[in-house]
């Protein structure tokens, strides 16, 4: 293959909490752009060594962009202007979690960047309280295979109903809230949490500003209180995967649960097979290894997980709560099952029923497949992402 354009990408695994997968993405990422005609350079981390490297190779006079997830690291300066300043290269920094786990990173970017964020409502809370300034875009995630070999057949797959994803206890959470001295504080907290387990619409951030937008006692706080932001979204989203993982076991739906989960010993051991945290290629194999992979979506207003794009890309039927965005591409009884929070006895039923006819598991299952592959592909998603920047 003849590149005729190139670019750079760096990794982060020795700077930031989810280092390991989020350098698993650069990889995939790299894959996709190399599909796409690009000349992949990859650099390991955000060091003054890594700019020197960059700065002195040959790769500059062609690169059209720098990507990397979050911002974390140390930008050299040449002549008071930073790198991307000066050699005109944009930096497309992309965040796979909410804002709020990151404000500080999305407050402060520097010049030059676009800023990447996988629900799209985040853009208008980014707007609003980090930096108005900024150029944000819409980065959906996009599904991951580990080869171009089909999908095992549906029907000859191993594991029946998977759990994928992790599960917070509720004690790091309530430490956090009882080491607040302000009682104010903490009933927002639990306001906040309330409203997002009652109104499936709701995010952390748009329980929050509804809540100081109508009540008088939450007006005092000037801007948002990220960490307890944080701690309610993840309290809120432990709440609602147990709750589902009950909801079903009371219907006698046996499950694979795969991850760092502590709230496995509440639910019916007999009923479930647990597995230790794994790497992401190993996540991808026993979501391709699975017919049905159940998907709770962590309070988004417009996006989709990895989890969602990831099944569907390798076959496999996303039992999924819904939003906008899952909506365009998601139909229920046609390439994935739908449920909502409310009525868990209705999930329960769709899944028996998509288990036990092995024709109709089979045709949601190549829909399933279609679907994503023509709209979650790496390649389809980078391919949107660099003609919405005007970088092909």
């Amino acid at each position: 293959m003849i590149f005729i354009k190139s670019c750079i990408l760096i990794k982060t695994s020795k700077i930031y909490k989810a280092g390991v997968i989020l350098d698993f993405w650069i990889d995939q990422y790299a894959e996709g752009l190399k599909n796409l005609g690009y000349e992949v350079h990859i650099y390991e981390n955000y060091e003054p060594e890594t700019w020197k490297d960059i700065l002195s190779s040959n790769t500059l006079s062609e690169c059209k962009f720098i990507l990397t997830f979050c911002n974390r690291f140390i930008i050299p300066f040449i002549d008071n202007k930073n790198i991307f300043e000066r050699v005109g290269i944009p930096l497309i920094s992309l965040y796979i979690e909410h804002i709020e786990n990151s404000p500080g990173e999305i407050a402060d970017t520097i010049q030059n960047t676009y800023i990447g964020l996988y629900d799209k409502q985040d853009i208008y809370f980014a707007k609003k309280y980090l930096n108005p300034n900024n150029n944000y875009f819409f980065a959906p995630n996009p599904g991951f295979k580990l080869n171009s070999a089909p999908p095992i057949h549906i029907n000859q797959r191993e594991i029946d109903v998977i759990f994928a994803g992790y599960i917070t206890g509720d004690l790091i959470h309530l430490e956090f809230i009882n080491s607040l001295e302000s009682k104010t504080h903490k009933s927002l907290f639990f306001n906040m949490t309330d409203i997002m387990l009652s109104d499936e619409k709701m995010t952390a951030f748009s329980a929050f500003e509804y809540l100081t937008e109508n009540y008088l006692e939450y007006q005092i706080f000037e801007t948002p209180p990220y960490e307890l932001i944080k701690h309610a979204s993840f309290y809120a989203r432990g709440k609602r995967r147990s709750n589902m993982l009950k909801g079903l076991q009371k219907h006698g739906i046996r499950m694979f649960i795969l991850g760092k989960n502590s709230r496995t010993s509440e639910l019916d051991q007999s009923l479930i097979t647990t597995h230790d945290e794994v790497s992401p290629a190993e996540f991808i194999r026993y979501i391709a290894s699975s017919k049905i992979v159940l998907n709770t979506s962590p309070f988004v207003g417009f996006a989709s997980t990895e989890r969602l794009t990831t099944a569907m890309l390798n076959g496999s039927i996303v039992a999924t709560d819904t939003n906008p965005y899952i909506s365009k591409y998601c139909f229920d009884s046609e390439n994935c099952i739908t449920y909502s929070h409310t009525n868990y006895d209705e999930l329960a039923e769709k899944i028996k029923a998509s288990l036990e006819n092995k024709n109709h598991l089979e045709r949601m299952s190549s829909y399933a497949e279609y679907t994503a592959t023509n709209n979650f592909s790496i390649e389809i998603i980078l391919s949107h992402m660099l003609r919405e920047l005007g970088l092909e």
